[in-house]
């Protein structure tokens, strides 16, 4: 092999070699920081659990949520019209062709008597 041709190869490998360092890097970072906002979220849900038990009042949850600061929105998801309050904890840049981004979540589902069932953690795409 031409010694312009074994340098021109082992600078493709080079380069190649450096973007994949590079991408398993970048992977590294996103995984971190995944895995960091998992945490929180779940540090959230076991907060709110702690907090509200099942069993209490519509009112006592929406005092909580407003103590803490926390924006809520009631969501028509249910056919019994029992009412869900959603709060939103995050929303992220996806990290896919398809999905803009992500929101999530908590749900805190009530029964036909306003009182609370469950609190339960949610995402939603925002997808094509």
């Amino acid at each position: 092999m031409k010694p312009t041709r074994q340098i021109l190869v082992f600078s493709v490998v080079a380069a190649l070699a450096c973007a994949a360092l590079w991408m398993a890097r970048a992977n590294q970072e996103s995984a971190r920081q995944a895995s960091e906002r998992e945490a929180g979220y779940a540090a959230r849900l076991e907060h709110y659990q702690r907090e509200l038990p099942t069993g209490s009042s519509l009112e006592l949850v929406k005092q909580k949520l407003t103590e803490d600061g926390v924006s809520y929105s009631q969501q028509n998801t249910r056919r019994d019209a029992a009412p869900v309050y959603r709060v939103l904890l995050d929303s992220y840049k996806g990290n896919e062709f398809v999905c803009d981004h992500w929101d999530i979540y908590l749900d805190f589902e009530f029964d036909a008597n306003q009182r609370l069932m469950r609190i339960h953690p949610g995402r939603q795409g925002h997808c094509l």
